[in-house]
């Protein structure tokens, strides 16, 4: 006898808590710690602007991810990628050049979540039919929305408690430490209860095919600009 699917409320709420504590980190908390650090904000905007450009792009290499065989092991990989990411920010936070360092880990970080979070949602679409989609989207909000309470409520306390005994930098190294080790245990969580629906594969799929047409959209370019632009200036706003 077949074994029963496990309920997707063993794995939705671990998948798109993940999803959204990448996005805060990299686009909330990043930019508030760079104001603790005493990074001047024209810097912090100009950068998480770039930064952010990673979800605005993501269209354009969904394709390739598209081509996986296996959206869980694209997930997977990206949250592991992003717990080894965090806990390069903590290290880089030691070092004389942080800025840079940080910033460069940061870009790293963007676009694994990024990457993620476009297997994340194909998972989710392959896993379940129409109807649980729908019965289960309120899930998808609620726990995204839940990282973020963590991020900007728990972390941030957290951080200025610490920052009084230990200073700033020491400080956002424990808590990036911290979360290197929390998403460490999520990405493992997931490797065993995500479900791991297999993209068919009657035909051959053409990558070239496939980014040509997604080229030939009409208005694609005028798009990008936009939100290029978009992007850019909601850096600006946040900072």
């Amino acid at each position: 006898m077949a074994a029963k699917p496990a309920s997707p409320m063993r794995w939705i709420p671990s998948l798109y808590f993940v999803q959204g504590l990448q996005f805060f980190v990299v686009m909330l908390i990043a930019g508030l710690m760079f104001k603790q650090m005493g990074v001047a904000n024209d810097q912090i905007a100009r950068w998480t602007g770039l930064i952010g450009l990673a979800w605005a792009f993501k269209p354009l290499w969904s394709p390739l991810v598209e081509l996986a065989r296996s959206k869980k092991a694209v997930v997977v990989a990206m949250q592991f990628s992003g717990a080894v990411g965090l806990g390069l920010l903590a290290l880089a936070l030691q070092a004389n050049a942080f800025f840079a360092l940080s910033i460069a880990v940061l870009f790293f970080l963007a676009y694994a979540s990024a990457t993620h979070d476009i297997a994340c949602d194909g998972l989710y679409m392959g896993a379940l039919d129409e109807k649980r989609q729908a019965a289960y989207a309120g899930w998808q909000g609620a726990f995204f929305n839940a990282s973020k309470f963590l991020t900007l409520g728990g972390l941030m306390v957290l951080a200025g408690r610490l920052e009084t005994r230990m200073g700033v930098f020491n400080a956002w190294s424990v808590i990036f430490a911290l979360l290197a080790g929390l998403l460490t245990l999520l990405a493992a969580w997931n490797a065993k209860t995500l479900p791991n629906p297999q993209r068919a594969s009657s035909e051959p799929v053409k990558l070239g095919e496939i980014v040509a047409d997604f080229l030939k959209k009409p208005g694609i370019w005028k798009m990008v600009l936009f939100i290029v632009i978009f992007r850019l200036a909601e850096g600006q706003v946040q900072t």
